[in-house]
């Protein structure tokens, strides 16, 4: 008789530049605890697993989720120079963030549109202070009300 064991944690397999290429959630494997390291052999053997795929210049072009080797659902990222869109799967709402050259946030939104905007003489050692949306209103920042 075969016991099931579970196999802790999860297991990610990294591609040769060290990016994480697949990673699977926790399984049961079919063999009795040893000193040799167990790994599922393909993806069709684990019933949860996400697997990446990358553009260039090692950013996460495509995240998708696998059961049992089968693609449920993907999450898209689009790069443009200052921005990156995450396009979630269906039902989910894309969001846009707009980065300045130092790699702050100055804008973000969700749906057709940019929505809030920061902007950029608001930064203070790093926080952003004031908050505008769309149409111009401004309004202190959750950070900047939380250091009064």
């Amino acid at each position: 008789m075969t016991s099931r064991w579970g196999c802790p944690g999860v297991e990610v397999v990294c591609r040769t530049r060290g990016w994480a290429w697949k990673a699977y959630g926790a399984y049961y494997a079919e063999a009795a605890p040893s000193a040799t390291l167990f790994t599922a052999k393909a993806v069709n053997e684990v019933p949860a697993a996400t697997e990446n795929e990358y553009d260039g210049l090692g950013r996460v072009t495509a995240a998708k989720s696998l059961k049992f080797g089968d693609e449920q659902w993907r999450t898209t990222m689009q790069y443009g120079g200052d921005r990156a869109t995450v396009i979630p799967p269906k039902g989910g709402t894309a969001t846009t963030t707009v980065t300045d050259a130092r790699g702050r946030t100055t804008e973000l939104g969700s749906g057709a549109g940019l929505g809030d905007r920061f902007g950029h003489a608001a930064w203070r050692a790093g926080v952003v202070m004031t908050v505008s949306n769309s149409t111009g209103v401004s309004r202190p920042s959750e950070a900047c009300l939380r250091r009064r």
